[in-house]
């Protein structure tokens, strides 16, 4: 009977006393239920005012037991159920984030996270548990052994309530191999719950994988193709293909562990980014990872350069690889830094990147030059004299300064006259003849 009635009346105490009184004079709580067909302990938290609203269906029925006119009844107050349940959802909200942000603020700081070159995870999830232990989520059972944390909960997916299973390190060592992970993580990390990167590179997403399955994880292989392409590389790994429309480049692969615990507390080190780089015993072993996946060689400018657009990092990376002058300008998306030397010292030992090893080898006068510069040595060597709009037009290029450019800085061409016409040089002819050999 309570829930045909759309609104719901508000009583204050001496509206509701003046109501249940005349009442009273008529009937017996006893009998009303049995007219109104509302149980008596209803009507008992109708009469004590220990329900808020009474449906207006009831509250009619009321004045009909007391045999009075609604006019008699001073103050009411009518409201719709839909304003009362979304009122009540917002005293619910506001409870539950008043909660988080109180569990929140119990989350350990880095500093307590870190004993003998460790980091200590468990202590931080066992903080952090209460931020997910509700809802839609339920923690069933944690088991603790060596240096594994074990969890089951449940949790709904694709509307149903299931049962899942999950494994965190109970600490990580911050060796060499967490730091380059973390350095390549904060520049190439898939999203959602999931821990892991997105990368083309065989080094670095091979890499990524042995360093989950060592934290205890189980990484698996997804590639991102273009719907635009037909074919893919071999891969020597099993694999599951998604095509995408309108991707940008052709393909990629995704190498991750579905794990959003872990995902959460690496999410919470690169909050506390600055703190984690003045901590770790060897922050240029991060900035070799970050440069693995966010940095470049320009070979044109002779610079090197992690990009980046986030301007709380860029304040950070800023700091700390100026410690190491390795910062010089930021040009709106990249930290640039023209010190070759200081590079080799720090960074190159530690990047895993075929091409951009190549690419700092290069600027030491060694390495292999790159198809794209060999191309206009070849061009060069079969038609000595040409302008650098001419060598452009015949390579069907838009331009070729920077590559000419470095290709004279480092010797491997000559420019003469006016309008400037570019020869190999000794240097060249010498490259032209190994590539031959």
């Amino acid at each position: 009977m309570e829930n045909s009635s759309e609104n719901r009346i508000i009583l204050n105490d001496s509206s509701r006393k003046f109501l249940f009184d005349e009442i009273k004079k008529k009937t017996t709580l006893y009998e009303l239920a049995k007219k109104t067909e509302i149980s008596q302990s209803m009507l008992y938290h109708y009469k004590n005012g220990r329900v808020n609203t009474i449906p207006e269906n009831v509250f009619l029925d009321l004045i009909n037991a007391a045999e009075i006119s609604i006019s008699e009844i001073k103050n009411i107050e009518k409201v719709s159920s839909k304003e009362i349940i979304n009122k009540g959802l917002e005293i619910g909200r506001n409870f539950r984030r008043s909660q988080l942000k109180g569990w929140k603020k119990n989350l350990p700081e880095i500093k307590d996270l870190i004993v003998n070159d460790e980091l200590l995870l468990g202590k931080w999830f066992h903080n952090y548990k209460f931020l997910i232990d509700f809802g839609p989520r339920k923690i069933l059972k944690i088991e603790e052994s060596e240096n594994k944390i074990k969890i089951t909960y449940t949790c709904y997916s694709k509307g149903k309530c299931k049962k899942f299973k999950t494994v965190l390190p109970r600490k990580i060592k911050l060796d060499n191999n967490f730091q380059y992970f973390f350095g390549l993580w904060c520049g190439d990390n898939v999203g959602g719950g999931r821990i892991g990167i997105v990368n083309k590179c065989e080094e670095l997403y091979l890499f990524a994988f042995d360093y989950l399955k060592r934290i205890y994880q189980k990484p698996r292989f997804v590639i991102l193709k273009s719907s635009k392409i037909d074919k893919i590389p071999d891969f020597s790994f099993p694999y599951t293909i998604y095509e995408i429309k309108n991707m940008p480049g052709d393909w990629v692969v995704c190498v991750f562990s579905v794990n959003g615990i872990l995902k959460k507390f690496f999410d919470y080190l690169r909050n506390n980014l600055d703190y984690m780089l003045e901590i770790l015993p060897n922050k240029n072993i991060f900035f070799a990872g970050l440069f693995d996946a966010e940095g470049n060689v320009f070979l044109g400018d002779n610079c090197v350069r992690w990009a980046c657009k986030h301007q709380g990092r860029v304040k950070i990376y800023k700091k700390y690889l100026g410690e190491m002058d390795l910062f010089h300008r930021y040009d709106g998306g990249n930290l640039v830094s023209y010190n070759i030397g200081s590079f080799s010292k720090y960074i190159l030992p530690y990047i895993k990147h075929p091409k951009k090893m190549n690419k700092m080898l290069l600027l030491q006068g060694q390495g292999v030059l790159e198809e794209r510069f060999a191309n206009i040595l070849r061009l060069i060597n079969n038609t000595p004299g040409l302008t650098q709009a001419e060598i452009a037009g015949l390579l069907n290029l838009k331009k070729v300064y920077s590559q000419i450019k470095f290709l004279n800085n480092y010797g491997y061409v000559e420019k003469k006259g006016y309008p400037e016409k570019v020869y190999l040089s000794k240097k060249g002819v010498e490259e032209i003849r190994r590539e031959g050999q």
